[in-house]
């Protein structure tokens, strides 16, 4: 399934500094972010509702949720939570949870699966985790990887996603050529 975002991040104004942070590092390893000061005149011509509601449901691979005490209690994160929550355990893999709290515990539901204490980590170090996160789902979803390599010179065999080279012998797909190999 291909996805507008790669990441939604939901946050309280309280730590919007990390998110930013967050957002800043996931951009600059290209990945596609939903961070709302950035969209601002994009949703604000919108019903707001309505578009949370798609962006984090329909639109977005992860959804990155960064809990603080304020978060917990405010309405609009709380429509985020909601909408992340998820049906099947599938979609549960599609959830991040950062906890930025410090006087509360964060309730079971946020504590399932994917759970990062972002008290413990920088904004840059969680950012690496979350972009981890969202290669490995795209890799689950059968998109293209760098092909691997593997190189066994003492036998003379050379292999990679595309194919193999045995002493003259090329197979590549379908395809055997026979005949002179240099390198």
């Amino acid at each position: 399934m291909s996805y507008k975002y790669d990441v939604a991040i939901s946050y309280q104004n309280e730590i919007e500094d990390k998110a930013a942070k967050i957002a800043g590092c996931l951009c600059k390893e290209n990945l596609q972010v939903f961070f709302a000061p950035e969209r601002q005149l994009e949703i604000l011509s919108e019903n707001l509702y309505e578009v949370l509601y798609d962006t984090y449901k329909n639109q977005s691979l992860i959804r990155l949720l960064l809990v603080s005490d304020l978060y917990l209690t405010s309405e609009w994160t709380q429509l985020e939570k909601r909408v992340s929550q998820a049906e099947k355990t599938s979609d549960m893999k599609r959830r991040i949870v950062v906890d930025y709290t410090t006087n509360q515990e964060l309730p079971k539901d946020l504590k399932q699966l994917v759970y990062i204490d972002g008290n413990k980590l920088y904004e840059d170090e969680i950012a690496s985790l979350v972009s981890r996160r969202v290669k490995d789902l795209k890799n689950e979803d059968g998109e293209r990887r760098e092909p691997e390599k593997e190189i066994l010179i003492q036998n003379k065999i050379i292999q990679n996603n595309y194919g193999t080279i045995n002493n003259k012998t090329v197979n590549i797909g379908n395809n055997v050529h026979l005949g002179d190999i240099n390198f």
